[in-house]
């Protein structure tokens, strides 16, 4: 996670430069103990923009298309990031993203899975749902806003985080339960617009 901190250190400067980058709601997010992310994505710098603006670090589940390249596998990797096969029930990514929760980390996860320039353009995997139910750990809502849902230099970015979500959990959930769970997470993530 060295790489991580580094990264983030070396772009929060440039972002509020280059970017313009504010933020509403930073209050919100748990000082302690682990959660899940989860946000819309509009741009590659989304997961450097979110690490700007929460406190701790953050493990991301990541397209395994990203992790083709050795060099660009290596580097991932030392930031904290993880594949996962968005083409499948990934159960490697989903032991994974369970051991980083269980450790008291942050899981990143942009649950519609690819960059999407608005609500009707997405529809949320329903492997939030199935995460946080596991885990029973909370969900933190979070939105991206720049015009045009389109990150440019020197456009204005705002990160907007809202508070955080918790679900009951259920022993004995459906795929339809987490789907159902997934939908309302991305709901409020796209109302804190």
């Amino acid at each position: 996670m060295t790489l991580y901190k580094f990264a983030i250190n070396f772009m929060r400067p440039l972002s509020f430069l280059f970017l313009r980058l504010t933020h509403k709601g930073r209050e919100n997010q748990p000082q302690s103990g682990s959660y899940i992310i989860c946000c819309n994505h509009l741009s590659l710098m989304d997961a450097v923009l979110l690490g700007i603006m929460i406190k701790r670090p953050i493990r991301y589940m990541a397209k395994k298309e990203l992790f083709r390249h050795k060099v660009l596998a290596f580097l991932f990797k030392k930031a904290g990031a993880f594949p996962v096969d968005r083409d499948k029930a990934d159960i490697t990514a989903i032991k994974t993203s369970l051991k980083i929760l269980k450790n008291g980390d942050i899981l990143g996860i942009f649950p519609e899975g690819t960059r999407v320039k608005s609500q009707a353009d997405g529809e949320a995997n329903m492997g939030v749902g199935l995460l946080a139910t596991k885990a029973n750990v909370p969900i933190l809502p979070v939105h991206i806003i720049s015009k045009n849902n389109k990150v440019r230099l020197f456009r204005k970015v705002t990160i907007v985080i809202g508070e955080p979500m918790t679900f009951d959990p259920k022993p004995h959930a459906t795929n339809e339960d987490f789907k159902e769970i997934s939908s309302i997470v991305m709901k409020k993530v796209y109302s804190l617009k």
